[in-house]
C-alpha cells in the first residue's frame, strides 16, 4: 500500500469512526445570558477606547451599541442627554475591535494525538477552537483551508454557531486550489471537492475559482511550496506563473481576493506576477530582493507572516546550519517553557498527552531519519523561518509593505484563539506594538473585504469589541486576556 493509499483508507476509517459518536471530556462552554434585548440600547461606559490607526486613546470613554452595531461615542459628560435601556461599567476597561485572525485552520486539531479517543475526541476539540477564539478576544477568523469536513468541517462547525450551540468567531471561508499530484492531491485525503480542487490546466483553474464562489467561498488559496514541506514525501510540481494569473484574473472576476501560501523567493515571484491579494507566511530560502520590496508596496499586497510557525516547528536536523543559532534557541526554549501549559489551555486532554509526546519524539534527530505512517513537517524549513524568515519579516515591515496578522493556528502546536501570542512574538522580532494592533484588527479586516463593518471602534461598525484591563498600547502581552468580548453588540464572553 502506497502513502496516498493509507492516507485515504485512514480518512475512511476515520470518518466512520467520527461519525459514530464524540466523546467530550471537557465542560463546554456557556455563553452568557443575554443582557440587553436586541432592540435595546446598550451604554458601555468608563472605558478608554483604543484607537488602533492613531495608536492613541481617544477623548470618547463611553460606547453606545444598537442593533449589533456601534451608534455613538460619547463621554460621560452627554450621558444624562443618552437614552440607554442598559449600562455595563468595564471600571477603566481598555476597549479595542475584536481581534481577526487571518490566517488560521479551524478544523484541525492544534496538535497531534494517534489514539481511538484522539478521534472520539476530534469534534469537541473543533468545537473548542471556535470556543477559544471568543475566550481570547478572536471574533472573526479567515480560515485558509477546513480539514476533515467529511464530518467537522467549516460548514459543520458554522452551522453549531448558527443554531447557538456554541461560541464562536464570525468565519471567512476559503477554498484551495492546486496543481494535479501537487500537496492538495495528498490533503484532499482530508478534505472535500467544497475545500480543494486539484486541476490540471488553466481552463480547469478557471472553472474552479467559480465553482468556489458559487459554493459560497470568501476567498481562494493557492499553494506554492518549491521546498519539502512533509517528510517523507517526495517534492511536488507547482502551478506555473501563468495559471497563478489566470485564478487571481477569474477571482477579481467573482469578487473574490486570492491569498497564496509561499516559503521562497520563487513563490514571492508567481504571487508578484500572478497579482495576488495577500501572500501568507514568509519568504525563508534567501533575503526578499528590493525589486521584490517595490513590487509588494506598489501593489499593495498584504503579506500575512504567521511567526507562530517557528514557535512549533523548530527542531534539532544533524547538519542543519539552521539550528542551533540565537533565534532557534529563542523558539526552541520558548516552546520547552510554554508549550504544555497553551495546551492545556486550548485543546482537549487527549491532545495535550499526544501533542507533548509527540514533541519529545521529535526533539530527537534520528526520528527524522525513520519511516512513520503520517507525514511531519520537515524542520530544516522552519528552522530557516526562525532565521532567514524572521529577518525578512523585518525587512518588510521597516520597508513599508502592508502586514495582517494570522498565526496559522490549527496546525499542531498553534491555536486558531491565541493570535495575542503571535503579536508577542512579532513584537519579539522588532515590529511597534501599535502596528502590531493594526495588522490585527483594521488591516485585517481590510484583507476580509470588512474595512466598512469592522476593525475599529467608531460608528456604526459592528460591534465586535475586546476589553483589556491593561493597555495594549504599552505592550502586546496586554491584549492576550480580555475580560469581557462583545460580538455584535452581545457579551459573549466575560472573565
Amino acid at each position: 500500500m502506497n502513502r496516498r493509499q493509507f492516507l485515504a483508507v485512514s480518512s475512511a476509517v476515520s470518518s466512520a469512526l467520527l461519525l459514530g459518536s464524540c466523546a467530550s471530556t471537557t465542560n463546554r462552554y456557556q455563553l452568557p445570558e443575554a443582557l440587553v434585548k436586541p432592540d435595546d440600547k446598550l451604554a458601555l461606559t468608563n472605558l478608554s477606547i483604543v484607537d488602533v490607526q492613531t495608536g492613541t486613546i481617544r477623548r470618547e470613554n463611553c460606547i453606545l451599541i444598537q442593533q449589533g452595531r456601534i451608534a455613538q461615542l460619547f463621554t460621560k459628560e452627554d450621558w444624562p442627554s443618552v437614552q440607554a435601556d442598559r449600562e455595563i461599567d468595564l471600571q477603566g476597561g481598555y476597549v479595542m475591535p475584536g481581534l481577526i485572525n487571518a490566517h488560521c485552520h479551524m478544523t484541525a486539531p492544534c496538535s497531534i494525538a494517534v489514539s481511538p479517543a484522539a478521534l472520539f475526541s476530534y469534534k469537541r476539540q473543533v468545537e473548542r477552537n471556535a470556543e477559544e477564539c471568543i475566550k481570547h478576544g478572536v471574533t472573526t477568523v479567515r480560515d485558509m483551508l477546513s480539514v476533515a469536513d467529511w464530518v467537522s468541517g467549516v460548514q459543520w462547525l458554522q452551522e453549531r454557531m448558527d443554531r447557538g450551540k456554541i461560541a464562536g468567531p464570525r468565519i471567512m471561508r476559503s477554498v484551495a486550489i492546486d496543481i494535479n499530484n501537487g500537496y492538495g492531491d495528498m490533503l484532499t485525503n482530508f478534505s472535500t471537492w467544497e475545500s480543494w480542487h486539484n486541476v490540471g490546466s488553466i481552463k480547469e483553474a478557471r472553472k474552479a475559482v467559480r465553482s468556489s464562489a458559487a459554493g459560497g467561498a470568501d476567498a481562494i488559496k493557492l499553494f506554492q511550496q518549491e521546498t519539502k514541506l512533509l517528510l517523507p514525501c517526495n517534492d511536488m510540481p507547482l502551478m506555473d506563473k501563468e495559471m497563478v494569473a489566470a485564478v487571481c484574473d477569474e477571482a477579481a472576476k467573482c469578487g473574490l481576493p486570492v491569498a497564496m501560501h509561499h516559503m521562497e523567493i520563487g513563490g514571492l515571484g508567481k504571487g508578484l506576477y500572478g497579482g495576488v491579494n495577500t501572500l501568507e507566511h514568509m519568504v525563508c530560502d534567501a533575503p526578499v530582493p528590493e525589486e521584490a520590496l517595490e513590487k509588494l508596496i506598489s501593489q499593495g499586497t498584504y503579506v500575512v507572516p504567521t511567526i507562530s510557525i517557528p514557535y512549533g516547528y523548530v527542531f534539532p536536523v544533524r547538519g542543519d546550519e539552521n539550528w542551533g543559532t540565537e533565534s532557534t534557541d529563542f523558539y526552541n526554549n520558548l516552546r520547552s517553557d510554554t508549550l504544555q501549559g497553551f495546551l492545556g489551555e486550548f485543546c482537549e486532554p487527549v491532545f495535550v498527552e499526544g501533542g507533548m509526546d509527540f514533541c519529545r519524539k521529535f526533539s530527537d534527530p534520528d526520528s527524522y531519519e525513520k519511516h512513520h505512517l503520517i507525514p511531519w513537517l520537515c524542520p530544516s524549513i522552519f528552522n530557516a523561518y526562525a532565521n532567514q524568515g524572521v529577518a525578512n519579516i523585518k525587512a518588510l515591515y521597516e520597508a513599508g509593505v502592508k502586514m495582517g496578522c494570522g498565526n496559522d493556528g490549527g496546525v499542531p502546536f498553534v491555536f486558531p484563539g491565541n493570535i495575542g501570542f503571535e503579536m508577542v512574538l512579532l513584537e519579539e522580532a522588532g515590529l511597534q506594538t501599535t502596528d502590531i494592533l493594526k495588522m490585527a484588527t483594521i488591516n485585517n479586516a481590510h484583507i476580509i473585504g470588512m474595512e466598512n463593518d469592522l476593525g475599529t471602534v467608531e460608528s456604526p461598525k459592528i460591534a465586535d469589541l475586546a476589553v483589556f484591563p491593561d493597555n495594549p498600547l504599552e505592550t502586546a502581552s496586554n491584549a492576550l486576556k480580555p475580560s469581557m468580548v462583545l460580538q455584535a453588540g452581545r457579551v459573549v464572553f466575560q472573565a
